[in-house]
């Protein structure tokens, strides 16, 4: 559990120091010339799926994402609660697939499930809810 809330403090770190350092507003401007603002939130739920997956955190990830990615869509003018639900369904995804999770290792322990049976297992339906996500954000995208 140490190794958890380890990357939850450096996380919640990372979220303070990306907000105080304005990184939204300052990539908003930056890609604000080459993003499409409709595709935002599809970027933003792709973006967390990823930092997720990689750190096994949930928490981290909307720590560090929602402070980048909320500012970009006020600036850009895209729906904040529809990048709201890309940061939080982008960081769930993460902790639902990926291997050194939390969940995915408690689970697993208290089953005596193998690690990566249960990813295999898990894998077809998080990738495919995942995908139906992005076709969804980016539809909504353009309609809100």
């Amino acid at each position: 559990m140490l190794f958890m809330a380890m990357i939850l403090v450096f996380g919640f770190t990372m979220g303070t120091l990306v907000k105080q350092l304005g990184t939204g507003l300052y990539l908003s401007v930056v890609f604000e010339q080459f993003l499409t603002p409709a595709l935002l939130p599809a970027l933003v739920f792709l973006m967390a799926c990823l930092i997720s997956f990689a750190t096994g955190t949930s928490m981290g990830t909307m720590a560090i994402t929602s402070v980048i990615a909320l500012p970009m869509a006020m600036n850009l003018g895209v729906s904040i609660p529809l990048v709201a639900a890309a940061v939080f369904g982008g960081s769930i995804f993460g902790d639902h697939a990926s291997p050194i999770s939390d969940t995915t290792i408690m689970s697993c322990s208290t089953t005596g499930c193998n690690i990566i049976d249960h990813v295999k297992t898990q894998a077809p339906y998080c990738v495919a809810c995942a995908a139906v996500s992005v076709i969804l954000y980016i539809v909504m995208g353009f309609i809100m």
